[in-house]
């Protein structure tokens, strides 16, 4: 049974049960199966100032130490949470791109949640399904100076304030 094979001025290879798990390559190392390390592990990628991974027994992490955190596929990225997803941006803004080009983002605006159009003179258009159609029911309008424009009608309510004043809202 081979546990340990060294080949001089090339590869070393690890065996479990005659199965290779581990092997030294001229690029680096292959592993073959689980790497299980032990509750508050760290796996450093770039040094510990670099990209770490680790769990703490309760909650799993990636910290990014420098630069940013780019996640990138050739298709979608789904994010499945069995709660919340909680998005905490501490710059104010949640930016929202396509093809390196912001045309969107929420912003903490003064404690308000402020929704920006970012490419001038673009709208923003509220959209929802009516019995299977897809009905644009608000548009604002950003190359009117946000003029609201409406689907289908605008239903105004009236309300009595206690000094006998009436507010009418649209």
């Amino acid at each position: 049974e081979t546990m340990i094979k060294a080949t001089q001025n090339a590869a070393v290879e690890l065996y479990h049960n005659d199965s290779k798990k581990f092997e030294t390559t001229d690029t680096g190392v292959t592993v073959t199966g689980d790497v299980n390390l032990g509750t508050g592990s760290s796996v450093y990628l770039s040094g510990t100032s670099g990209l770490r991974l680790v769990h703490d027994g309760t909650n799993g992490n990636i910290i990014n130490g420098t630069g940013d955190l780019k996640i990138q596929s050739t298709s979608d990225i789904k994010l499945d949470a069995a709660s919340d997803i909680i998005l905490d941006a501490g710059g104010n803004d949640i930016r929202l791109f396509n093809s390196n080009v912001e045309y969107g983002k929420f912003k903490n605006d003064s404690s308000d949640l402020a929704l920006f159009s970012s490419i001038e003179d673009k709208d923003i258009v509220f959209k929802g399904n009516d019995g299977g159609t897809t009905v644009t029911a608000l548009t604002l309008v950003m190359s009117t100076g946000g003029n609201a424009t409406f689907g289908a009608k605008a239903t105004s309510v009236a309300t009595a304030a206690s000094d006998g004043s009436t507010t009418l809202t649209t």
